[in-house]
């Protein structure tokens, strides 16, 4: 559904001839209204003696675009144009009715009045703001919140690993978009981390705590408030294992490290490619030199002291490849020591003692869950009973409401004795009965049952002489949470009895 906004504001054309009526100015507030009821209007006015309208001019001018014409009203005829028949309806005065509006429909409404007074012609206007409001959609009707397989690190702030929630998935975050609010287990509200995708996600700070995660749309929002009750893209609630969260985050920080290990011993590997080549280069060199020997064997004598220098020469390579050699084995060692590190065992026991740990509170925590649920719905069962009965105080003379009253049963605190009223504490289907009697001769009895201000049920009785009378109200009545109930006297000589008068009501069934 979708709601609107309104916002109007008055312009009086002077102060006699036509007159705007005070029930506009009162309603003349930010007032919102769903989708799919209708855009009331309610210009009414009042004209002067002599004072008669002309003709009259209805036009919206939708945001960004201009001004367009809504419908006329000539010789007593209401006329809407075509694209708004069947739609537009005329209302008392100068009132419009727009029914099954679409967000499509925004922007600044206005209606013209034109009047004759002795011949004077005179021109009133009436402006009013209309801004509509869309809803959330999700791609299947409903908010759900997850928690995803594996731990993520925040690299924007802390760059640790965190458990990962996800709250969605939109394809609509409605006009104006909303945003979602996270309540933890301990009743702390959060806000998301991050918006990606379709999803709000919150990344867990640590150490976590498990327990119920709830996502849900703020209620103040006017999108939300447009959602029917119980609807299924209100909220969402997820429960967190603290174990399994927590070795979730550890098993992360393992595989970084592993990986760490793995980008620092990748220069290691190319130093010993290095030397590897360098070893095979001066091997290479050392049979050139054989061969030169072998080759120049005919000038042995010649080359007798160039031989001995030759090997000496050899002798200095095989040193120095003995030592290269003994570096290889050392950048082995070293390699060896880094890929298999006293830390990696140390977290690898860790992580088996953390595994038969969380064995270990599996059956414990299944037992836990099955003891919340089973609360639960002794809670939700205890709370449902809603019921009150109270007798009058003293006796009560004159106009107002019916106080103070002695209270008798009040199973759910709804009824104040003090004040007299009945406040529904949830949304449901309630009955209420009052009976009242007088013992004054000529006085009477004259009591309303009121909801929220309205008359739903009357009682009028008048003692005769020595006759007593008595009068009763009731009524079976649908109440949401918070609106209120209690008996009004309506005459300034009523007289109520205190030991005839009672009041009495009771939840008859409540909603799911």
């Amino acid at each position: 559904m979708f709601r609107f906004l309104v916002i109007f504001w008055l312009q009086l054309a002077g102060y006699s001839g036509l007159q705007w009526s005070e029930r506009f100015q009162d309603n003349s507030g930010p007032m919102e209204v769903c989708s799919g009821q209708n855009i009331r209007l309610f210009w009414n006015f009042t004209l002067a003696q002599d004072e008669h309208v002309k003709d009259m001019v209805w036009t919206c001018q939708p945001e960004g675009n201009a001004t367009e014409l809504l419908a006329s009203y000539v010789d007593d005829i209401f006329v809407p144009v075509s694209e708004f028949s069947g739609r537009l309806s005329h209302l008392q005065n100068g009132g419009i009715e727009l029914s099954c509006a679409t967000i499509l429909e925004s922007g600044n409404y206005s209606v013209t009045v034109n009047t004759v007074d002795n011949g004077d012609e005179t021109l009133y206007r009436q402006t009013a703001w209309v801004k509509v409001v869309d809803t959330p959609k999700t791609q299947d009707g409903q908010l759900e919140v997850r928690q995803e397989r594996e731990a993520v690190r925040d690299d924007t702030s802390d760059r640790q690993w965190h458990v990962h929630l996800t709250c969605g998935h939109f394809f609509d975050l409605g006009l104006p978009a909303v945003d979602v609010e996270w309540k933890t287990p301990n009743g702390e509200t959060l806000s998301s981390s991050y918006f990606h995708k379709g999803n709000f996600h919150l990344l867990l700070s640590n150490p976590v705590k498990g327990g119920n995660y709830t996502c849900s749309l703020p209620s103040l929002s006017p999108a939300t408030r447009c959602l029917p009750p119980g609807s299924a893209l209100r909220n969402d609630t997820i429960y967190v294992d603290e174990m399994a969260a927590r070795l979730s985050i550890m098993e992360a920080r393992q595989l970084q490290m592993q990986d760490d290990s793995q980008k620092e011993n990748l220069p290691l590997h190319d130093d010993i490619a290095q030397l590897k080549d360098e070893t095979e280069t001066l091997r290479l060199g050392l049979a050139t030199a054989t061969l030169r020997v072998r080759l120049c064997s005919t000038e042995n004598a010649r080359l007798h002291a160039e031989l001995n220098s030759v090997k000496n020469e050899n002798d200095q390579h095989k040193g120095y490849i003995n030592a290269l050699q003994n570096t290889t084995e050392t950048l082995k060692a070293r390699l060896e020591v880094v890929v298999y590190s006293t830390e990696d065992a140390r977290l690898q026991a860790e992580l088996n003692s953390v595994k038969n740990e969380l064995g270990h509170h599996k059956g414990y925590i299944n037992a836990l869950q099955n003891t919340t649920e089973t609360l639960k719905a002794r809670l939700d069962t205890a709370t449902l009973r809603v019921s009150f009965h109270a007798k009058l105080t003293s006796f009560f003379t004159g106009y107002g409401t019916l106080t103070p009253f002695t209270v008798i049963t009040n199973e759910g605190d709804a009824f104040s004795g003090t004040t007299g009223i009945f406040t529904a504490p949830r949304n449901g289907t309630y009955f209420f009965v009052a009976s009242a009697g007088t013992d004054s001769s000529g006085k009477y009895v004259n009591m309303f049952l009121r909801k929220d201000g309205v008359d739903v049920s009357w009682a009028r009785t008048r003692q005769y002489s020595s006759y007593y009378t008595m009068g009763s109200v009731q009524a079976t009545l649908y109440l949401t949470a918070g609106q209120r109930v209690w008996l009004h006297s309506d005459a300034s000589d009523s007289h109520y009895f205190s030991t005839t008068t009672s009041f009495t009501g009771f939840l008859i069934h409540a909603d799911d």
